[in-house]
């Protein structure tokens, strides 16, 4: 079944360079878009569980580490954390 999610989160960072760099307008964006694209792939069942959303959250993290520049030989992002989640 199609799922319609809501979802704030924040993210976790390493440094105060790491929170620069995800706090740009263009790296923004570009999350923002990551995350949609992971979401889609999403099935309403993966999401009502607590597991489900565990593993967002770590798909969000690795996805976001990846296309960012590492800091210092470390990823930036060390969690995600999410602020509400609604799915419809």
């Amino acid at each position: 079944r199609a799922v319609a999610a809501y979802f704030k989160f924040k993210l976790k960072v390493r440094s105060d360079r790491a929170m620069e760099m995800v706090s740009s307008a263009s790296w923004v964006a570009r999350i923002r878009n990551e995350v949609i694209l992971l979401v889609k792939d999403r099935v309403f069942d993966e999401l009502t569980t607590a597991e489900g959303i565990m593993q967002l959250a770590e798909d969000i993290k690795r996805t976001i580490n990846a296309m960012m520049p590492s800091v210092r030989d470390k990823a930036p992002v060390v969690r995600v954390l999410f602020e509400g989640f609604v799915l419809q």
